[in-house]
C-alpha cells in the first residue's frame, strides 16, 4: 500500500492526475481492459509514471518543450547612439528557439555599403558589446552563423529587447544603422 500511495503522490506532484484518468478511460473503452484488482491498479498507475518520466516531468517549466519566439527590428540611422544622418535603412527579423537557445535571423540593408553587422547587447538609448558577428551573404543581406548560441542572460535580455542590430560602415565605423530587436514588432510565436 506504501507504494501505491506513493506512486498516487507523485502523479499529483507531477499534475498527472489527468493523465491517468485519460489513460484509465482509453483502457476501458478502446482495449477493453478494466484495472479491477490492486495489482491492475498498480501498474496502470506505473505506467502512467513511466510514460511521464519519458515526458521529462514537471509541464510548469516551458522550456522542457521547443518553442521559437520571432522578433522584428527596423534599423535606421537615427536609432544609432548617438544619432547618425544617412538616408541607409533596413529591417530584420531574429528567432530565439529554447531550450537550446539556438539564435537565427537577418537583416537586409539598403543605401549603405557595411563592412561589418553585428548584434549587440544593450537596451535601446545604450550602446553595448558584440555578442554576435553577422555573415555578409551579399546584395545587403547579413545574417547570423549557423550554430549560435546565446548565454542565458544574452537569451533573457533577446526577449526583454536588450539586443540590437548594429550595421557599420566606413564613414560610420562605430554604426550608421541601427535597429532594436524588439517584441514590439513581434512576427509570431
Amino acid at each position: 500500500m506504501k507504494i501505491i500511495k506513493l506512486t498516487i503522490k507523485r502523479l499529483v506532484d507531477l499534475k498527472l492526475i489527468n493523465l491517468l484518468k485519460i489513460f484509465y478511460s482509453m483502457q476501458t473503452k478502446l482495449l477493453n481492459f478494466r484495472p479491477t484488482s490492486l495489482v491492475n491498479r498498480f501498474l496502470a498507475c506505473a505506467a502512467i509514471v513511466m510514460l511521464s518520466a519519458c515526458g521529462g516531468g514537471s509541464s510548469d517549466n516551458l522550456t522542457d518543450t521547443i518553442s521559437t519566439v520571432t522578433y522584428t527590428s527596423v534599423l535606421s540611422g537615427t536609432n544609432e547612439v548617438p544619432a547618425v544622418i544617412t538616408g541607409a535603412a533596413g529591417s530584420g527579423t531574429a528567432t530565439l528557439t529554447l531550450p537550446s537557445r539556438a539564435l537565427s535571423g537577418s537583416i537586409q540593408i539598403t543605401g549603405m555599403v557595411a563592412n561589418a553587422a553585428h548584434i549587440h547587447e544593450a537596451a535601446s538609448g545604450s550602446n553595448g558589446p558584440v555578442i554576435v558577428t553577422l555573415v555578409d551573404q551579399g546584395s545587403g543581406k547579413w545574417a547570423v552563423p549557423a550554430n549560435t548560441f546565446l548565454t542565458e542572460s544574452q537569451a533573457s535580455k533577446f526577449t526583454t529587447n536588450g539586443l540590437y542590430f548594429n550595421v557599420h560602415s566606413i564613414n560610420n565605423p562605430t554604426g550608421e544603422i541601427r535597429g532594436q530587436i524588439s517584441t514590439l514588432m513581434k512576427s509570431g510565436y
